[in-house]
């Protein structure tokens, strides 16, 4: 795990380097946006982006990334705390992006900026290479609109 040359998304590796936002998720839904260069790419890939389509469907695909149960304990992780802010990159893994979960719901599969239900993982390799923040920082990253569609963001060793 750690900060290095990301090379699968099952590596636990956090990729260094010049990343932009494409796509803010929020329990506010008035924040929800997604790259429409992304969205075109993924429809032209043949992906289902009826989701993508507007901001009720982002919250609807938050919605259903927090429902995962990935720990298979029978309750939903809500491992995306209450935001989420996903990351792309020229010549960077990031995710195959829009994916189902076990042949159930859809959910944003990549690198991101997101909350954590568990405050101990902040600051911690202990995800796909995610980024887990305070729900605070998070808050002022989105609502403050900080971020937005094209922020670019830089991960350093």
């Amino acid at each position: 795990g750690g900060l290095a040359d990301k090379r699968t998304m099952g590596d636990l590796v956090t990729p260094v380097g010049r990343l932009e936002v494409e796509l803010i998720l929020s329990r506010n839904p008035e924040r929800n946006r997604i790259a429409a260069a992304t969205r075109e790419r993924l429809a032209r890939a043949g992906a289902d982006v009826t989701l993508l389509e507007d901001a009720a469907g982002l919250a609807t695909l938050f919605s259903q990334m927090n429902a995962i149960d990935f720990d298979g304990d029978g309750v939903p992780d809500r491992a995306y705390g209450d935001g989420y802010i996903g990351l792309t990159g020229d010549g960077v893994v990031t995710g195959p992006k829009l994916v189902r979960y076990r042949n159930g719901p859809l959910y944003w599969f990549s690198i991101a900026l997101h909350g954590t239900p568990n405050p101990e993982n902040i600051g911690g390799a202990n995800s796909g290479g995610c980024v887990h923040l305070a729900p605070a920082v998070l808050e002022e990253l989105i609502e403050r609109e900080v971020v937005e569609i094209g922020t670019p963001v830089l991960i350093r060793d």
